[in-house]
């Protein structure tokens, strides 16, 4: 196996592309969790079937919120985090 010699300009070359593709993937992450989830999206972000999240919901055991009664279910990656973190 051959060993690669970098001098000091190439460390930091090598340091500044690290830290651009790290800054991009938290940007990522911080956009992913203020955005809404259906069920069916939710159920996948948590692990869990969709008839496991419906139970979570009937018994009020899972921030969600709905535009009215027996309306469609609306998750908030972010706060489906804080729940399973507390739980």
């Amino acid at each position: 196996m051959a060993a690669i010699t970098l001098d000091d300009d190439d460390v930091e070359r090598i340091a500044d592309l690290v830290a651009e593709r790290i800054l991009e993937r938290i940007e990522m992450v911080d956009a992913n969790a203020d955005r809404w989830l259906g069920t069916t999206e939710a159920a996948d972000y948590l692990g869990i079937t969709t008839n496991a999240l419906h139970k979570l919901t009937a018994a009020r055991q899972v921030p969600f919120e709905q535009d009215r009664p027996r309306a469609r279910c609306w998750f908030k990656a972010a706060a489906l985090d804080e729940w399973r973190r507390g739980r």
